[in-house]
């Protein structure tokens, strides 16, 4: 089950990305929408992947360097290596409640 919410959280945090990418700034409300969507089979997950989505956009927004430097790696490498940039900060705060 660890690594299902670790993949959830990483999954809530590439849509962040993708979605900062795309230029699109969802609302709360969206936010949790596209949660359960993505959550629908994965059950108790939804709190996790909205928590890690709205970390991401959050560190996305404050810290433009980092999109730069996920960006570049995402085109390059892969999402694998740009979640490296925030996975421990995404993780603490998403994860932390499920520990």
């Amino acid at each position: 089950m660890e690594k299902v919410r670790a993949d959830i959280c990483k999954l809530g945090s590439r849509h962040a990305f993708e979605d900062k990418w795309d230029g699109k700034d969802l609302s709360d409300e969206q936010i949790e929408e596209k949660a359960q969507q993505a959550c629908k089979e994965a059950e108790g997950t939804t709190s996790i992947y909205t928590k890690a989505y709205q970390k991401t956009k959050d560190i996305l927004l404050s810290k433009e360097q980092v999109f730069t430097s996920m960006r570049f790696d995402y085109r390059i490498i892969g999402f694998n290596t740009a979640y490296g940039h925030i996975k421990e900060d995404v993780e603490a705060v998403a994860l932390s409640e499920e520990r």
